[in-house]
């Protein structure tokens, strides 16, 4: 199977037009082919996160050509390729190790069946409302949960996420809001506090968020951004069959995540 062939399955679940409509409407993403030869045929395939010196040695160590990431891993313009920085040593050497980089983001948390809906399926929310309809299957979902002591709650969806933070985990709670991601801005907290939610879910949430949510008694969860993630990606990418390699498929996450928390 040529590298060309993966992408097109990736792309008809998850259309590039998604990440190109929400890029017309004031997001920043970059998701699509990196850099590399299309053409050429797959070895191994690395699904990861982020594409770091970790992830690129093991793929030269797998004998891998393909390595899928969520994050774009070039996000920003690049104005040089060069042994000066750490992103032009990066591109070197998966270009002298014919490595070939696809990122799939915005088109993959926005649409039908994507990370946002299987974050929230895995938070166990029956979604009744979608905050950001623009995309196929929006972003943001609100709707009910088992009632439970948040506390309890917390210990169930451990066995999916690694939760970093909550607050007042005494409380029952019956209702959430999950945004795969760090998508928690000011028109998210005011859809959870217009929707009476209790508790709302997501990974970077800023300070003020927290507290603002508080002050509308509304408690929140934190969840590790990279390993919340990557439950999600891979669990599509194996549901939706956009990968057959069985033998050829190796599933990381970041190292300095899974092992310093920084999220």
């Amino acid at each position: 199977m040529k590298i060309k062939e993966i992408i097109e399955k990736i792309e008809e679940f998850a259309p590039i037009s998604i990440s190109e409509d929400l890029k017309n409407s004031g997001h920043y993403d970059n998701s699509g082919l990196m850099l590399g030869d299309v053409e050429k045929e797959v070895t191994k395939v690395i699904i990861c996160i982020d594409v770091c010196d970790f992830i690129v040695d093991m793929a030269i160590a797998n004998n891998s050509n393909f390595i899928i990431s969520h994050h774009p891993f070039i996000y920003m313009p690049i104005k040089s390729i060069t042994n000066n920085d750490y992103k032009g040593q990066l591109i070197q050497k998966l270009i002298k190790n014919d490595i070939t980089v696809y990122s799939a983001h915005l088109n993959f948390d926005y649409t039908k069946g994507g990370i946002d809906d299987e974050v929230a399926n895995l938070l166990g929310i029956s979604v009744k409302k979608v905050y950001d309809k623009r995309a196929h299957g929006g972003y943001g979902k609100f709707g009910s949960i088992k009632p439970m002591k948040l506390a309890d709650y917390i210990e169930e969806i451990k066995k999916n996420f690694d939760v970093v933070k909550s607050t007042n985990e005494n409380r029952i709670v019956e209702t959430a809001v999950s945004f795969c991601g760090s998508g928690v801005d000011q028109d998210a907290v005011k859809f959870a506090i217009d929707n009476k939610a209790d508790l709302v879910i997501s990974c970077d949430i800023q300070h003020h968020f927290v507290v603002e949510l508080a002050e509308n008694g509304i408690s929140v969860i934190g969840l590790a951004h990279g390993e919340s993630e990557l439950k999600a990606f891979v669990n599509i990418i194996r549901q939706e069959k956009l990968l057959n390699y069985k033998d050829n498929l190796s599933i990381q996450n970041l190292v300095f995540e899974k092992d310093f928390r920084l999220v």
